[in-house]
């Protein structure tokens, strides 16, 4: 197995509501891991790997605060979904990024099953991944880039055309992320939005070619 992935956590003996749709997760998460890649240097001493059915409240509690830390006013319903991670990873692979010292999780993003979709922002031959959030102590690690390139890998093994996602003029610090990475807008898939309360916002669409 490659340096720096560990689809570890999840396994066919596992117990919990999820248990389930990640035992075959853990069987195939190698198709991420054998793509390994450990990231820059900057991410030296983290480690990816799926998310523990005992560690689902504490990993949605990391990511509500990161969202809310980093784009303050967002929606109560959007940050509950972020938080939602026990409901998401029924369906999908929740990873995480570990603190290999000090086994703190640094971060966390969702990737969907093979054969699987997130969202409406991928079209056939593509995948999308979401949620991306890291912890504010851990920010200029490179753990975001790490999970983003986990994301990147795992597109590639299953041979898709192009990694996609969804992201808003909310969020400029992930615009600069994914800009810096290579990702490009798609402009043709993006929407704006006004919410109940007349605040409004466009949903950006960016890809990766792969």
């Amino acid at each position: 197995m490659s340096r720096g992935y560990q689809p570890e956590g999840f396994h066919a003996g596992s117990s919990g509501g999820s248990g389930g749709a990640h035992a075959a997760a853990a069987a195939g998460a190698t198709d991420a891991a054998r793509a390994g890649h450990s990231g820059p240097a900057a991410a030296a001493g983290v480690r990816l790997r799926l998310i523990r059915i005992e560690e689902m409240s504490a990993v949605g509690a990391l990511a509500r605060t990161a969202y809310d830390e980093s784009y303050p006013g967002l929606p109560a319903d959007y940050l509950a979904e972020i938080e939602a991670v026990a409901e998401r990873a029924r369906t999908a692979q929740v990873w995480v990024a570990e603190d290999d010292a000090t086994g703190a999780i640094l971060g966390t993003v969702t990737l969907p099953e093979p054969g699987q979709v997130l969202s409406a922002v991928a079209r056939d031959g593509e995948i999308d991944v979401r949620l991306l959030a890291v912890v504010g102590i851990a920010r200029g690690r490179g753990v975001g880039g790490l999970l983003m390139r986990l994301a990147i890998d795992t597109a590639r093994e299953r041979g898709a055309s192009r990694l996609v996602l969804n992201t808003s003029t909310e969020m400029p610090g992930a615009r600069r992320l994914y800009e810096r990475m290579g990702f490009h807008r798609l402009f043709e898939r993006e929407e704006d939005i006004v919410r109940e309360d007349g605040s409004a916002f466009t949903l950006l669409a960016y890809g990766f070619e792969l």
